[in-house]
């Protein structure tokens, strides 16, 4: 799949702006499509990085229980993520699911993962778990590896 470049309406808050550095109305632009491609990059990098630490089964729990969740900018996404995986298993026993051996050791030692990563490491399973519930029409929860930059862009990985 190829996508060619668009013009985007974008709303920053003042204070991600002043983060960024971009502190006269020229500075907006530029600063803010060097940020999205660095952001881009960063996850795409960090999503190779957790490809070897997730397996495939933790993926379909990750998107059955993150699934329409709000993200906030401002909280730790390692903790936006554990809350939800260790609640749907103990609210909800979703774990026996997508584990068929040990679903109470198997979420616990996915929350203990999730919070080892750094932060980018954690946005990055949710910027993969968001996509997927983007357009779940276009991935197979269960037989794609929908959770890989390639199933996103469209080309090997």
């Amino acid at each position: 799949m190829t996508r060619g470049n668009k013009k985007l309406t974008v709303y920053p808050s003042s204070g991600a702006l002043a983060r960024l550095g971009a502190t006269t109305e020229g500075d907006v632009a530029s600063t803010l499509n060097l940020a999205i491609e660095v952001y881009a990059t960063l996850i795409a990098y960090a999503t190779r990085d957790i490809a070897r630490v997730l397996r495939p089964d933790d993926w379909r729990y990750l998107a059955d229980v993150l699934n329409s969740t709000m993200y906030m900018p401002d909280v730790d996404p390692r903790a936006q993520i554990t809350g939800n995986v260790e609640d749907a298993h103990a609210l909800e026993g979703r774990g026996n699911k997508w584990y068929s051996r040990d679903p109470n050791g198997r979420v616990a030692k996915l929350a203990s993962k999730i919070n080892e990563m750094d932060a980018i490491h954690a946005w990055a399973v949710i910027w993969a778990v968001r996509t997927f519930w983007l357009d779940p029409e276009r991935y197979d929860l269960t037989n794609d590896e929908w959770w890989t930059i390639a199933a996103r862009v469209g080309k090997p990985d």
